[in-house]
């Protein structure tokens, strides 16, 4: 994918719509939510997911799904339903963390059965079973790692790095040469992020973030990206994956011991170990990149000789 896809009207529109939505959608529950902000704004996150995702691709409401990424459409669709439960029982809203951790574990083993391979085409049965729990581990790392990020932010600081994260991701995915859907649906959705951001700083005091709203929103975006990876058949991007995977994690550590030596602000600390995390994706991606293109193209054999063995004949 050329960068200057990125810059045509056919994104440019979409991606301001999504950052609209998210604007609209979470300043519209933070005003009116009332003492039921937390359920409703989850339940904001799994709208404004959809629409984004209906947005960058109309045909992603087809069920069951045709593309495995479009299970994360259906994923979100539960989540809103979880959340409108909490908003008329009210309870433990640990328990929706919960919920939305295992509906993204349930979403990402639906994907990855949508696949015909993982890694090889020859590949048992048993090493796909293992691939496939080493991914739903691996992604229930990364949420349960940005619900610690997230815990105690501001929900300003919490958006903006759920945008610089997922913007990483977009952009890795580019450098990576991953189809253009895929690189185009992480930064549509960094910029609803970002719409929520600014909706959270007009409402400050109204804006709040539940349990499970940054764990979905996280591991959704690794979700896509060991989906777009996958698709890369023939040099699967392991250490990049990897990155995209730790990068949460690392930023999580980085954010605990800044709150453990008290040494300032937690949301401004949260926001610049997301940013260092994730160059880690772009790195490990453009070192790929960099790697692929200095390959030699291999030799086709045409079934001549050149052996030099009939020179002078």
């Amino acid at each position: 994918m050329h960068l200057s896809e990125l810059l045509q009207p056919f994104f440019l529109k979409r991606a301001a719509a999504c950052l609209g939505i998210g604007f609209l959608l979470f300043a519209s529950v933070w005003k009116l939510g009332g003492n039921r902000r937390g359920p409703l704004t989850l339940a904001a996150l799994g709208g404004a997911w959809i629409a984004c995702h209906l947005v960058m691709s109309i045909l992603s409401v087809i069920f069951p799904p045709k593309e495995a990424s479009d299970w994360l459409l259906a994923g979100s669709g539960a989540v809103v339903l979880v959340a409108g439960l909490f908003v008329f029982h009210q309870s433990n809203f640990k328990l929706m963390a919960v919920a939305a951790a295992v509906l993204l574990a349930v979403t990402l083993w639906l994907m990855l059965g949508k696949i015909p391979y993982l890694l090889a085409p020859n590949e048992s049965l048993a090493e796909r079973q293992q691939w496939t729990m080493l991914g739903i581990a691996a992604v229930l790392l990364v949420f349960a790692s940005a619900e610690w990020l997230a815990h105690g932010l501001p929900a300003a600081s919490v958006w903006k790095s759920m945008a610089v994260f997922a913007a990483a991701a977009g952009l890795s995915l580019w450098k990576l040469d991953s189809q253009s859907r895929m690189v185009m649906l992480p930064l549509a959705l960094a910029l609803m992020a970002c719409g929520a951001a600014l909706a959270s700083l007009l409402l400050r005091s109204r804006a709040v973030i539940p349990p499970g709203l940054a764990g979905w929103f996280a591991g959704g975006i690794v979700v896509l990206f060991i989906r777009a990876a996958l698709s890369r058949a023939e040099s699967v991007p392991l250490v990049s994956v990897g990155v995209a995977v730790a990068a949460m994690p690392a930023a999580a550590l980085l954010v605990s011991v800044w709150r453990r030596v008290r040494l300032g602000d937690s949301g401004l600390a949260a926001i610049g170990a997301v940013v260092m995390t994730s160059a880690g994706i772009f790195w490990s991606a453009s070192a790929k990149q960099q790697h692929v293109q200095t390959q030699p193209a291999p030799s086709i054999s045409t079934g001549a000789d050149d052996t030099g063995a009939y020179e002078g004949l």
